[in-house]
């Protein structure tokens, strides 16, 4: 549903996207704008909430923007969320460039 809507908005988005250090993401918009949708019964555990943030810090430290999105937000919320995104692409924050996490390493020594 969040693939659709957004390309009938024409903004090109790509799923399941691999993002080394950070691992796979539902969406990413542009080079550096990450969405997650998240159903409560899948993420609800205390273990997979710590996870998704850890997964969040290390997209953010890379340069990408996250929205993690809930199930009822996209079903039942959507106008303001499609105006999230879109105040976000207007501002090009989909655009920023991203860093390798080697550069991460190798800027560190």
């Amino acid at each position: 549903m969040t693939r659709f809507r957004l390309r009938s908005r024409g903004i090109g988005v790509r799923s399941q996207v691999a993002i080394p250090a950070v691992g796979i993401v539902d969406f990413v918009v542009g080079t550096s704008m990450i969405i997650e949708v998240d159903g409560y019964e899948t993420h609800s555990s205390k273990e997979q909430f710590e996870k998704d943030r850890e997964r969040d810090r290390k997209a953010v430290e890379l340069g990408y923007v996250v929205i993690r999105l809930t199930y009822h937000q996209v079903v039942h919320e959507w106008p303001d969320v499609e105006e999230t995104i879109l105040d976000l692409i207007r501002r090009r924050e989909h655009l920023k460039p991203v860093v390798e996490r080697k550069q991460l390493v190798s800027d560190d020594t």
